[in-house]
């Protein structure tokens, strides 16, 4: 470890681009040299102190203002970063901030309400696969234009039956993102998922192969699917070595 990581003094060495990249790095390296370190000159450096789980809140916040679109979007996606500093963020003139904003778990309801009109549709489509936003918003939105926006609901984990169902009926046959997100949504009915493991379209095939909700009937038929893809999603399904679905 580096001499000047074995004490909390803020004065630091002069030290190479390698070894202050190997600091900010470094889970051991003191919540105030990280503080030190995420004013670096080096937009290298900063990135991984926002990275860095033991980088102290008030470096997080400092980083999330960051000039350099990396740093700042890792920095945003911090699982400890406070909610009033993304709401801050929300109003950001650049898109990068207000779509990281816009996916985090931790961002508050009536900012989500506020991101979900958003000029930009990589912002609406984050607003769209966040978990966490209201199903009254994921309704408005997925009757949005944008084909992002639509993917990301039909892959939210806790959007309604009901409205997937709306939205598989408006989709057309050839929007095979939204169709394969859907495929691999554990809210998806199984009717509709029985549908998607016979597909004639690998791509949606390989989704209905990895939901956890796959019945032995289905899994033998994926078992013995002409594309390996296919087979190796299935092979991949968390749930089979979780004990959720059973091969025989």
């Amino acid at each position: 470890m580096t001499s000047y990581l074995k004490n909390d003094s803020l004065k630091m060495e002069p030290l190479t681009d390698e070894e202050r990249i190997g600091a900010a790095r470094d889970p051991l390296t003191t919540p105030e040299q990280l503080y030190k370190l995420s004013m670096d000159d080096d937009a290298c450096v900063r990135y991984f102190v926002a990275g860095n789980r033991a980088t102290p809140i008030e470096a997080i916040t400092r980083l999330a203002h960051d000039d350099d679109d990396d740093v700042s979007e890792l920095a945003i996606s911090s699982a400890v970063i406070q909610p009033d500093t993304l709401s801050e963020l929300s109003n950001h003139t650049n898109v990068v901030q207000r779509a990281a904003v816009a996916r985090h778990p931790l961002t508050p309801m009536n900012v989500l309400i506020f991101l979900s009109t958003d000029v930009d549709r990589h912002v609406r489509a984050n607003v769209a696969r966040n978990p966490t936003t209201p199903l009254s918003v994921l309704n408005v939105l997925s009757l949005d234009e944008a084909e992002d926006v639509r993917v990301g609901i039909a892959g939210n984990p806790k959007v309604s039956p009901a409205l997937l169902i709306q939205l598989l009926e408006r989709t057309n046959h050839d929007d095979i993102r939204v169709l394969a997100a859907a495929a691999g949504n554990h809210t998806l009915p199984s009717n509709m998922l029985v549908q998607f493991v016979s597909d004639e379209r690998p791509l949606i095939r390989m989704s209905a192969a990895s939901n956890p909700l796959l019945k032995i009937e289905q899994i033998n038929e994926l078992l013995l699917d002409r594309d390996e893809y296919v087979r190796k999603a299935l092979m991949e399904n968390p749930a089979l070595h979780q004990g959720g679905i059973a091969l025989c």
